[in-house]
């Protein structure tokens, strides 16, 4: 699980006992890096689609300098 052996309980082993109180630790601490992976990933695909999608304004803002441009070109050229 989570790339941690299955822990092999010894005979007469007291039940949580220290090695497996350390065994369930090493689950618990790849299980969190596993959830700090998918929360960086998650993050950086987020900030990758705001970057890609501005809002409306930011999106009007350049159409209008878009047109303004094509307008100066066309003025320019002929």
């Amino acid at each position: 699980m989570l790339g941690v052996e299955p822990y092999q309980e010894k005979a007469g082993e007291e039940y949580m006992g220290e090695a497996q109180l350390e065994h369930f630790r090493k689950i618990l601490d790849a299980w969190r890096n596993q959830l700090r992976e998918e929360v960086d990933r998650t993050v950086n695909h987020m900030q990758d689609e705001a970057a890609n999608f501005p809002d409306p304004v930011d999106r009007a803002r350049r159409k209008k300098n878009s047109a303004l441009n094509s307008v100066t070109v066309t003025v320019n050229v002929n």
